[in-house]
């Protein structure tokens, strides 16, 4: 913890922004809503984002999961449901589409660009401040709590004050910066594997089935989406292909590995199937993984031209801005959601929301995944008492990155549970800025499920 300098010390020489109610750091799937439910009832709310744009791994291609769990109820409404209709209203996503014999119910498809766009426009229209092209470099601390925010920018460095600070980093940077204690990866600090997403245009989409051999979902209206492939999402692996891939030197020699697929646009799609194993902690293993990671987009689409029907002619057309991590750093916090709390569907009594997400831990030798369900099928309840650091004052954790076991992690990492997470930390910051709560322990759960409830959050099976 940074307490030995005094605030004006650690500042010296650095550019003021501002004083503002909420600094929301990280402008992806979290961060957009914790900006949003902040700032619905009028406070001043300042975004940082690393990139020219927000969203996060919402532009990379990958499909939102898990709106509904596996009995087909809807456990995530509120803010993020919020933001797929708006995307619906401008042609950005064709809204939840069913599965059959995955290990989700549904899965809803979305436009990169179109969501870059309608989130920057509903986060201006509350009038929040978004500050692009800003690389967070610390926070500033006294007496135990986060004062300020430094970041740097071609202009040089700023830092900003901030009444309440939301870690939507998705690798809980600020409070790791601010002294919080974290874990990451199994007991051996090994994660499970990093991804570049890519986009092949020039597809023939209707080949792709003869080549598929786990499970094909078609659209479910195609008419009314007529920009739309009739195919939705694809999976499977490549194994009658054993000896090409072995000469090609591709999934590194494995042909069971798994490829996911989905089709977007006419002749577009985007597929998951690059895994690199690095410590994102470390600078130079996290550099080799980037570059290795393109290296392998370029491999595997000359293996799909040369071999797989559908594919004679296409040609990458895009590649995620930067390599996505599947697993960072866990926050310790006031409570640690555990594996067992996931499996076995718990709530709490400081429910913030469900989720129905199955455990997907993606093994270490870059096969396969090892899922865990939830009981009965349902889903289970995210407590507040885990967005909160130990031993930190005056921050709240937004996404993946809360107090969580490495079991229930690989749940709710993916980007509908962290947007679901996003909006309780924006509501939690709202409240304690409005009410004067020097602490977000503080904040009384009552009042925070009220809000939750008025923004349409599910918060038990009957809502």
């Amino acid at each position: 913890m940074k307490t030995n300098k005094s605030v004006k010390t650690q500042i010296k020489k650095i550019n003021f922004l501002g004083s503002y109610d909420v600094i929301v750091c990280g402008g992806g799937p979290a961060g957009i809503a914790a900006a949003y439910a902040a700032a619905e009832n009028g406070i001043r709310v300042l975004l940082l984002e690393r990139q020219g744009f927000i969203g996060g791994m919402a532009t990379s291609g990958l499909p939102l999961l898990s709106f509904h769990d596996l009995n087909g109820n809807q456990v995530v409404r509120g803010f993020p449901q919020f933001l797929i209709d708006r995307l619906i209203e401008y042609g950005g996503s064709p809204g939840h589409i069913k599965a059959k014999n995955a290990h989700f119910t549904t899965f809803t498809p979305i436009d990169v660009e179109i969501f870059k766009l309608v989130a920057q426009e509903i986060l201006y229209a509350k009038g929040i401040k978004i500050m692009f092209d800003c690389f967070i470099s610390d926070a500033v601390c006294s007496d135990s709590k986060v004062k300020s925010v430094v970041f740097v920018t071609k202009g040089g460095s700023f830092f900003a004050e901030g009444k309440a600070i939301v870690d939507a980093t998705g690798d809980g940077d600020i409070a790791a910066k601010a002294g919080a204690e974290f874990e990451y990866g199994d007991k051996e600090n090994r994660c499970q594997p990093m991804c570049l997403m890519f986009k092949l245009s020039n597809v023939d989409v209707s080949k792709l089935p003869q080549s598929f051999n786990e499970e094909i979902v078609l659209n479910q209206d195609p008419t009314k989406y007529s920009y739309l492939e009739n195919i939705a999402h694809l999976t499977g692996n490549f194994v009658k292909w054993k000896q090409q891939i072995e000469d090609c030197n591709i999934f590194n020699g494995q042909a069971r590995h798994r490829i996911w697929m989905i089709p977007y646009r006419k002749g577009e799609v985007y597929v998951n199937t690059i895994k690199v194993f690095k410590d994102f902690l470390n600078v130079e293993e996290l550099s080799e993984a980037e570059a290795d990671a393109r290296r392998q987009v370029f491999s595997i689409t000359n293996f799909f031209k040369k071999f797989i029907p559908g594919f004679e002619h296409t040609f990458v057309s895009s590649t995620q801005c930067r390599i996505g991590f599947r697993e960072t750093r866990r926050i310790i916090g006031e409570y640690i959601l555990t594996g067992k709390d996931v499996e076995e569907g718990r709530r709490f009594p400081d429910t913030i929301a469900l989720f129905g997400y199955p455990i997907d831990i993606h093994d270490l030798k870059g096969i396969d995944s090892k899922f865990i369900y939830i009981k009965d099928n349902g889903a289970y309840g995210i407590p507040y008492r885990a967005m909160i650091p130990k031993g930190v004052g005056n921050i709240i954790i937004a996404g993946r990155c809360i107090s969580a076991t490495r079991e229930a992690f690989a749940s709710l990492r993916v980007m509908v549970g962290a947007m679901a997470i996003g909006q309780a930390a924006g509501a939690a910051s709202y409240l304690k800025v409005k009410k004067g709560y020097s602490d977000f322990r503080d904040v009384p759960y009552k009042d925070l499920k009220d809000i939750l409830i008025k923004q349409d959050v599910i918060l038990d099976s009957e809502s």
